[in-house]
């Protein structure tokens, strides 16, 4: 019975949000009250945030220290784009969302780690990838299978893929991983989805991959999803990389960004049951690089959306996100988890995100006229 998982999908994940708040959470409001007024402001590099035990200008909270509440009490200390590309000197770009087409209406996609195992996710994203009607080429690449999969060639390297192609998933260990993604920057592609598990939800080995995979991508300046995401779907273009079941979602006009691959299974049983269409529906993973605020951009810009959901557990670029959804003239809901201390850690587990202050966002969410979701049935209502 299509629908039927998000009874119990929901319940679980419900119990990550707790609307109790803790006396520092408490005393916290006023100060995110004070963070995110000044967010509306043209120039608030004067003021100070003195009070919440940081002396960086609110409009640049997001480098303000560690120990500050604006980043550990507030936003979390974002592991995502931003802050890696301070720490490796990398400039940070914000392009405009048609820069990001190739992730959704790719020339041409290649799969490295295709399997004709069906137990494994290369298979799964292999057999969606086959299935889809996107206009572009679809290419496959292992170098232990020989012969063809789903009708099609099994490369043994990038580089041995036909042109044209713009798009890659990486189904390959997370050790592997930095080395496929020079084979990529080198083949000329600029998009990359990370599907692989095994980076920043780890510990510290995996966020050093993380790292380095960041640097590679900023040496061949490519944009990288993930790692540890389920992946993008395109209804429209007919593009899907995860490796969930079919069948997928019908065309429609709302976009969802989840940084939970279960919650997109979820939207899409859910979906499916109640007979609504998706335009897209893109996984954040760990957010390595493109991130919650860019998904939203770059949902918020396609013609066939009308309306963007989210489900997130915490945000890579707080001030970003604001601005953004302050901009927009479509509706966003979101469903923000890990509110109570338990909930915070459940949420370090999964992807390795922190998940910050409820004070903080609840001001945020407010002036950027987001509407607050607070169970997952009201979110997809």
């Amino acid at each position: 019975m299509r629908g039927s998982r998000l009874v119990s999908w929901g319940h679980e994940l419900d119990a990550l949000i707790d609307h109790s708040a803790t006396q520092a959470q408490v005393g916290a409001i006023c100060n995110a009250e004070r963070l995110f007024d000044s967010l509306g402001r043209q120039h608030g590099g004067d003021e100070s945030t003195a009070g919440h035990g940081c002396h960086v200008a609110p409009s640049r909270f997001d480098e303000c220290c560690e120990r500050s509440v604006c980043c550990d009490d507030g936003w979390g200390w974002p592991r995502a784009s931003s802050m890696m590309r301070r720490r490796l000197g990398v400039p940070i770009v914000h392009r405009p969302p048609d820069a990001f087409d190739a992730f959704f209406e790719p020339r041409g996609v290649v799969l490295v780690g295709a399997s004709r195992d069906p137990g494994k996710l290369g298979f799964g994203v292999a057999r969606n990838l086959a299935g889809g009607d996107n206009s572009g080429g679809v290419y496959f690449v292992n170098p232990k299978i020989q012969g063809e999969l789903f009708g099609r060639t099994v490369y043994r390297a990038v580089g041995d893929v036909p042109d044209p192609v713009e798009l890659a998933i990486l189904l390959v260990r997370a050790a592997l991983t930095p080395s496929i993604l020079s084979e990529c920057g080198q083949r000329g592609i600029k998009a990359v989805v990370i599907s692989s598990g095994g980076f920043g939800e780890i510990g510290k080995a995996g966020a050093d991959l993380e790292t380095e995979c960041l640097a590679v991508a900023a040496k061949y300046n490519m944009r990288l999803l993930g790692p540890n995401c389920v992946g993008i779907i395109d209804t429209h273009s007919g593009l899907n990389t995860t490796f969930l079941a079919p069948p997928g979602p019908e065309p429609g006009d709302i976009a969802f960004v989840s940084q939970s691959g279960a919650m997109c299974a979820v939207a899409i049983d859910w979906f499916g049951g109640h007979r609504f269409g998706l335009s897209r529906l893109i996984s954040l993973g760990n957010q390595v690089d493109l991130n919650d605020a860019d998904a939203l951009e770059m949902s918020a810009a396609d013609s066939a959306t009308r309306v963007v959901a989210m489900y997130l557990e915490t945000t890579a670029d707080g001030r970003r996100l604001v601005e953004i959804a302050a901009r927009l003239t479509k509706p966003v809901v979101a469903l923000k988890v890990g509110r109570s201390e338990a909930g915070s850690r459940a949420v370090a587990s999964h992807t390795g995100a922190l998940a910050g202050s409820e004070a903080a966002y609840r001001a945020a969410f407010r002036r950027a006229g987001i509407v607050r979701a607070s169970t997952t049935e009201a979110m997809f209502d």
